[in-house]
């Protein structure tokens, strides 16, 4: 007993010792319907342990024994399942010098036989459609089945060339984004290991009603004093369920406009809004609706509509509400929408230009003027501007004068000639308000015989015929307004030339 033991543990140890020979390049070569051929190298080692034999192992199962003395071998093992993964495990086996069998070192691969190509799926269905996904589901194919290693969905729109695909690894498949309203063929293919397509089955279906997206790309466009022009693109949100588009102008205006496709002007739809008020700012809302009249979310909007001439005021009034003060006061034009400020001006003849001042549109249509001179006669005109100032209405013309005051006294009074039965006397118009001094009086008295003549005039130099010679005379000089407001008098004195008297009589 001794012996046998002290033998086998020289064995182990010899074995162990020596350099075994060994399989490299283990792979399969070939493979086909139900056959698979794996081939190999054999690298020799110790010449005291020869190579014997082949253990070849398939899918830990099924073990055959068998002898290739080449450098190369091959094996085709047979009635191999098809589309699942085979396991080869190769072991050389090798004599000792005592003529026993010694097992060397393990190699193993992997391989597949042509795949078989799956029958058909079953009984393609919707199990969920919402907005945010829809899930399928179906049948998996009798024949073949297990050769089905993923499956092909592909959802086309109806009318479209665009096929997107998703792939799943069981009966079941969740796509997102599917647009509402839309009809759909939804395909399913198996798929092999090997990317081989079984039969295709399509299902037609047509997803849940959805409310259109808003409008994209809203923009106003050509605008004039009656028309504005709303342009828009269509939803990407659930296009298919886009029935009509809702817009409102103002609050009073409401129309429904169908979807078109991409209009000549680069967007998918355009409408415009006439006719319109000039002048006038309008708030646009536009939405979409599909056929049951539900609505996606307003894109709102301003624009005004542009300016033209506007019109003349009615009337104009002018009231004096002093000496240097007056009134002007117009008339509005309601239905007017381009009114925006209001320019009065006013004259008196007697300054090179005239004087404007600009009141906005917002008050009650009324100036006082100030500053204006007493008793002066003042042209008004008022003209309408447009809110940007680019339009000016034509003017609304009226006058009227200042209230009076007493005129100041004349300058400067004297006499500049004298002769025997008359005398002109000369002055200058009042320093004070000369504006006011529209008649100018003069009083000549009779220091002699204490008597006095009155002469009215507007001039400021008077020749006084008829008087006496020889006679001393004082002269009064004032000035009165056109409502009889006079002035304080100024006098000179002067005698007329002496003249030659007659014979004495009787």
């Amino acid at each position: 007993m001794k012996y046998i033991l002290f033998y086998l543990a020289a064995f182990v140890t010899a074995c162990a010792a020596a350099d075994l020979g060994y399989v490299e390049n283990f792979h399969v070569k070939e493979f086909g319907t139900g056959y698979i051929k794996v081939a190999w190298d054999f690298i020799d080692g110790d010449t005291n342990f020869p190579l014997h034999k082949y253990s070849l192992t398939i899918d830990s199962d099924l073990t055959s024994e068998f002898k290739c003395s080449s450098s190369s071998c091959s094996r085709i093992i047979e009635d191999l399942d098809a589309c699942i993964e085979h396991v080869f495990d190769l072991v050389p086996i090798f004599y000792t010098p005592t003529g026993d069998d010694t097992n060397g070192q393990l190699a193993t691969t992997t391989g597949y036989t042509t795949d078989e190509i799956p029958g058909a799926v079953s009984n393609i269905m919707v199990t969920a459609d919402t907005d945010a996904a829809t899930s399928f589901k179906w049948n998996q194919p009798i024949v073949n089945s297990r050769c089905v290693d993923a499956y092909s969905v592909c959802y086309r729109l109806d009318g479209e060339t665009d096929n997107p695909c998703v792939e799943s690894n069981s009966t079941t498949v969740t796509v997102k984004n599917m647009s509402a309203c839309a009809t759909y063929h939804v395909t399913v293919t198996p798929l092999t290991p090997s990317r081989k397509e079984g039969p295709t089955i399509e299902h037609v279906f047509k997803t849940h009603d959805g409310v259109p997206g808003k409008p994209e790309d809203v923009h106003v466009g050509l605008i004039t004093p009656e028309t504005i022009q709303l342009l828009w693109n269509n939803p990407s949100d659930n296009f298919l369920c886009l029935e009509r588009f809702r817009i409102t102008i103002g609050e009073t205006h409401a129309k429904i406009v169908r979807p078109a496709m991409r209009a000549v002007s680069g967007y998918d739809n355009e409408f415009t809004f006439t006719p319109l008020f000039p002048c006038t700012n309008y708030t646009i809302d536009i939405c979409s609706a599909n056929e049951a009249e539900m609505t996606s979310d307003k894109v709102i909007m301003f624009a005004a509509t542009e300016e033209t001439d506007p019109l003349a005021p009615p009337t104009v009034t002018v009231t004096p509400s002093g000496p240097d003060t007056i009134k002007v006061s117009w008339g509005d034009n309601e239905n007017d929408r381009c009114s925006g400020s209001f320019e009065v001006c006013w004259y008196d003849g007697v300054h090179p230009v005239e004087q404007c001042q600009e009141v906005g549109g917002d008050g009650d249509n009324n100036l006082v003027v100030h500053d204006l001179l007493p008793c002066s006669n003042y042209d008004f005109s008022v003209t309408v501007h447009s809110p940007s100032g680019t339009f000016v209405s034509n003017s609304t013309f009226n006058s009227t004068s200042t209230e009076d005051v007493r005129p100041g006294p004349v300058v400067n009074l004297h006499v500049v000639d004298v002769d025997v039965t008359e005398m002109t006397v000369r002055c200058e118009p009042p320093a004070v308000d000369p504006q006011c001094a529209k008649e100018v009086i003069t009083r000549v008295i009779d220091e002699n015989a204490k008597s006095q003549r009155v002469v009215r005039k507007s001039n400021f130099e008077e020749t006084i015929y008829g008087l006496e010679p020889c006679t001393d005379y004082r002269i009064l000089v004032s000035t009165k307004s056109s409502s009889g407001l006079q002035s304080e008098e100024r006098e000179t004195r002067d005698r007329t030339l002496d003249a030659i008297p007659s014979e004495p009589q009787a």
